[in-house]
């Protein structure tokens, strides 16, 4: 079954052979499952609906098709019923864990790899846990996630030193004493620019920290002065393994201090940055006219990307805004970008003065008004404080569900979907902000 279908090419084909083993076996709900996978994935959710609904109907009690449930409800924003499924899953996967661990030891791979499922679906029961509103526990499992150390971080041959060393915890935090930590940069951009706030309470609190980062961001990161105290730097020597007590990946931060006190820490002072490098564009000159910067496109590569990514050519109505230049803060123009900012003239391109983070931070820093779908330049403009407008799916990123977002971002007015795949609810929105 498994054999059959390739989730790296989706397309009609898939869906045939879904149907081909169908109707070869009836009673089978596997072929359901896998369909299943390929609606989501395809975001067609009346026909997920179905083929989840058909799986269940014939096999309520098997796992797959229990997960296949849970993760549709959660992606159609069915919080409760995905919920109480990865509650079910959770205790059945720790009954068998212990069941195996008593029988045949914690070295079994039957074991190993059951671990892997058990930790898979404490992430997913931390997603629904944020969107209902249980953020200590759900901040509690989402340390379940896989924390994946990035390849150009660090050379291979250092690896099993990093696994050595303990990792940070509350305890620690109450008796800093000069210890040092080493912090891991996780997932994207952005959620590396989030937790910079977390970095300044630890200095303050008497650790003595390095912060390993994407090469693109470190400029930017050392013209906070409050994080003066931090090494900021993109690799792991050996003699940082060495010389640390403990590690800490990044996305831990906010959980390790919303145990303290259950709450958001304050942005970081604005960073000291010198734009002259832009004083010639005209646009941005112009003061009689308001100036938006505008991002529309993620990272394709994000798993989230689809859902979060708007079509330029929806935006249309609010480029006809004659008050406004829009400037565009996306690295990479695609054709139906490229569109967009042909048909309209107060349309700014930045992607070929744009080289890293702090040219998009000066840009930003002269800007009026952001508007910004989930990615990295929400985080940005939030960081700088910035009046933002972000752009939000109908099932967004649980994290934005803490206090309607303002627990991370203050100046941000977080604007979602009412329907999933709808985005004319959120550009009214705008048009009525704009007018």
């Amino acid at each position: 079954m498994d054999d059959a279908i390739d989730f790296s090419i989706i397309n009609e084909g898939q869906i045939k052979i879904c149907f081909d083993l169908i109707k070869a076996a009836p009673e089978d709900p596997m072929p359901w499952v896998k369909l299943a996978q390929i609606y989501i994935k395809l975001r067609n959710f009346k026909m997920a609906k179905m083929a989840v609904y058909k799986s269940y109907e014939i096999s309520p009690d098997n796992l797959a098709v229990l997960k296949i449930k849970a993760f549709y409800h959660l992606k159609v924003g069915q919080y409760d019923e995905s919920h109480q499924i990865y509650q079910l899953l959770d205790i059945h996967f720790y009954n068998q864990l212990e069941q195996i661990r008593i029988q045949e030891g914690v070295n079994n791979s039957n074991f190993k790899q059951l671990v892997a499922f058990y930790k898979m679906n404490k992430f997913n029961l931390s997603e629904t846990e944020f969107f209902l509103g249980n953020y200590l526990s759900a901040f509690k499992n989402y340390e379940y996630r896989n924390k994946i150390i990035q390849d150009n971080f660090i050379d291979q041959k250092n690896v099993n030193l990093l696994q050595k060393i303990s990792e940070l915890s509350c305890e620690h935090l109450s008796k800093p004493k000069n210890q040092k930590v080493l912090i891991l940069s996780e997932q994207g951009y952005g959620d590396q620019i989030m937790i910079l706030r977390y970095l300044k309470t630890l200095d303050e609190i008497g650790f003595k920290t390095t912060f390993i980062v994407n090469k693109a961001l470190i400029k930017l990161f050392k013209c906070f002065s409050q994080l003066s105290n931090i090494i900021i730097k993109e690799k792991i020597e050996k003699n940082d393994l060495l010389e640390n007590e403990h590690i800490l990946w990044s996305m831990s931060l906010p959980s390790l201090f919303y145990k303290i006190n259950n709450k958001s820490l304050d942005l970081l002072d604005l960073p000291t940055l010198k734009n002259t490098k832009f004083n010639n564009i005209d646009r941005i000159k112009n003061k009689k006219r308001k100036k938006v910067g505008i991002c529309w496109r993620g990272n394709p590569k994000n798993k989230r990307d689809t859902e979060r990514s708007i079509e330029p050519r929806l935006l249309n109505s609010i480029f006809e805004n004659k008050n406004c230049d829009f400037f565009v803060f996306q690295k990479e123009i695609n054709d139906s970008d490229k569109l967009a900012i042909n048909k309209f003239p107060n349309i700014v391109c930045l992607s070929e003065v744009i080289n890293d983070f702090y040219d998009s931070s000066c840009l930003l820093s002269s800007m009026d008004l952001v508007i910004t779908v989930d990615t990295s330049v929400l985080h940005l403009s939030g960081t700088l404080k910035k009046k933002t407008i972000a752009l939000l799916p109908y099932v967004p990123d649980p994290r934005w569900k803490i206090e309607g977002g303002k627990f991370w971002y203050k100046s941000v007015e977080f604007i979602s979907q009412k329907k999933l795949n709808d985005w004319s609810y959120p550009i009214e929105k705008v048009l009525t902000i704009l007018k």
